[in-house]
């Protein structure tokens, strides 16, 4: 199990033994972002990372020579036994079912125990890479459909450029007006949980607005001294933005929720930000956003505490947007709505897919294959 250094022997300049947090998961393995010149817990490349708590918990990594926080545990394969790879594999049929019966907070925790206790079949070495070999053609198969799903992902930001130029030259000379004209009331911080609250509401993590787009599933339950429902529910007409984060690139990230929640409150780790409609459309207004230019006003802008990047309604209120003719964003809103829907049918698609794969992984441990 992990165990986080000293926030003082950590830095991003590349000193020490790379640091891994459950952040820095990639999409087989990790990304290194930091380094900590006091690693407590070492791992190794053979070993197989597990999120054990917080949004992620029971996302999967193969591992990396490293030391690791206090999210992560690694598990390391006695390699004249089992396969580092099948042993990847039969946790991918485990670690969301111990999320989800496990206990602690409302995101989930997986214990030392839980994972000590898993059954791995006992298949010879031989059998178990044959069982890797099938899997990884079904897996094949996932990351292609994954890798459709990006190129779809793209045609927004492209077709931004095509209609409106690069924000950051403003080349077609757009009018520009600072948020703060832009917003119909005063941006708004969301609700601070209180350790002694008498109340019990759901919220959102912030890894609701830290991804790809607004991810409604991102909720726990916390305790509040006082709730103002009005004020922090969560609404399709706010932009969602990251008040701070480790990762400076994800500092004033923001996207609108696709539904409102009325039962679900934003948290003080978010800035909310209502633009006036008939200056700014909704799917303009979060392209726009999270364009690289305006990613690069935020940025530049953003404070450094104890290292985290933080920005504040001030810098918020400050950053220049393009404001192209209403009726020509509402025309790139059409065009959105249209890529949305085939994203909504490639999702359905990766949903069958998936379903197939589970299916295929369960078959493998119970030896037909």
């Amino acid at each position: 199990m992990g165990q986080a250094p000293p926030g003082e022997e950590c830095n991003f300049v590349g000193n020490g033994t790379p640091f891994v947090k459950a952040g820095e998961f990639g999409s087989l393995r990790p990304i290194i972002r930091e380094w900590t010149t006091r690693p407590l817990r070492l791992a190794r490349a053979s070993d197989v990372f597990v999120c054990v708590v917080g949004a992620t918990c029971g996302k999967l990594n193969l591992g990396a020579d490293c030391a690791i926080g206090r999210s992560v545990a690694a598990i390391r394969p006695n390699e004249g036994q089992l396969d580092q790879r099948f042993l990847y594999a039969f946790l991918q049929g485990w670690t969301m079912r111990l999320r989800s019966g496990s206990q602690g907070s409302a995101q989930g925790v997986i214990s030392r125990e839980m994972l000590e206790r898993l059954p791995v079949p006992t298949f010879s070495l031989p059998e178990q890479r044959r069982i890797v070999a099938i899997l990884d053609q079904a897996e094949n198969l996932r990351t292609l459909r994954e890798q459709a799903d990006h190129r779809t992902a793209d045609l927004i930001p492209a077709l931004f450029h095509e209609m409106f130029g690069d924000p950051g030259t403003n080349s077609k000379l757009w009018p520009v007006n600072p948020v703060q004209q832009l917003l119909t009331i005063p941006p708004r911080n969301g609700i601070s949980p209180s350790k002694q609250g008498r109340y019990v509401a759901k919220v959102l993590t912030l890894s609701a607005i830290t991804g790809d787009g607004f991810d409604a599933a991102e909720v726990k339950e916390s305790t509040f001294a006082a709730i103002h429902r009005d004020i922090h529910r969560v609404n399709t007409n706010d932009l969602l933005t990251c008040r701070g984060n480790g990762n400076r690139e994800l500092v004033g990230s923001g996207h609108f929720p696709k539904h409102s929640m009325p039962d679900v409150a934003f948290p003080d780790t978010m800035i909310a930000l209502r633009f006036d409609q008939n200056q700014i459309d909704r799917d303009y207004a979060e392209t726009v956003w999270n364009d690289r230019s305006t990613r690069a006003q935020i940025t530049r802008h953003a404070r450094t505490t104890n290292g985290t990047f933080k920005v504040n309604h001030e810098i918020l209120n400050s950053i220049t947007l393009p404001v192209p003719p209403l009726p020509l964003q509402k025309q790139f809103a059409a065009a959105v709505a249209d890529i949305r829907d085939m994203q909504q049918k490639q999702a359905a698609s990766k949903k069958r897919l998936d379903d197939l794969f589970h299916s295929l992984l369960h078959r493998a441990f119970r030896g037909e294959l």
